[in-house]
Formats: C-alpha cells, sequence, structure tokens
C-alpha cells in the first residue's frame, strides 16, 4: 500500500475511482496497470491488421480511436481500438 502524491504532499483520489478499482478486484476481474495516454498524444498500434501503423489518439463518447492520416492525399481517418493494443511514441 502506498499514498498518492505530489511533491511530498498527500493527493486525495476520488472515491469513484476507489470504488471503480474496488469492484474490478471484487469481481475477479483483470486488473494491470497500464500507462496514462491523453487524448492528442502520438501512439502505434500494437497488434492486429493495422499493427505498427502511427497516429493520434483521440476520444469520442468514451470510445478510444486511432485517427491515421495519409499525408500524400491529405485525408485522416479514425479507427477505434482497444486501449491496451496501443503503445505511446516519442
Amino acid at each position: 500500500m502506498r499514498l498518492i502524491g505530489f511533491n511530498g504532499q498527500p493527493y486525495p483520489l476520488p472515491a469513484s475511482e476507489i470504488e471503480a478499482l474496488r469492484t474490478g478486484i471484487m469481481n475477479a476481474m483483470r486488473i494491470e496497470p497500464h500507462r496514462f495516454l491523453n487524448a492528442g498524444c502520438r501512439v502505434r498500434i500494437k497488434s492486429g491488421p493495422l499493427a505498427g501503423t502511427e497516429g493520434i489518439l483521440v476520444r469520442k463518447k468514451n470510445v478510444h480511436r486511432v485517427v491515421l492520416t495519409i499525408s500524400a492525399i491529405a485525408r485522416s481517418a479514425s479507427v477505434e481500438v482497444d486501449i491496451l493494443e496501443i503503445e505511446r511514441i516519442a
């Protein structure tokens, strides 16, 4: 158990977030740590037919999508992705 904080100061977590984790654990869900990803960051798809493709992470109605851009024809398309199947890139 650890105390959550920033710059040596404790930081309160919203009760709803703690309860969501508790519910998942109590229902034997497979919960694993994952890097925090913000909408707008560059990501790479790790598996599936689009593995290796890079784009920008967006969120629409609680669904994660990656916007893929084809610069040569000045077009973009967004594809729904599982958040566990993408990784942040620098």
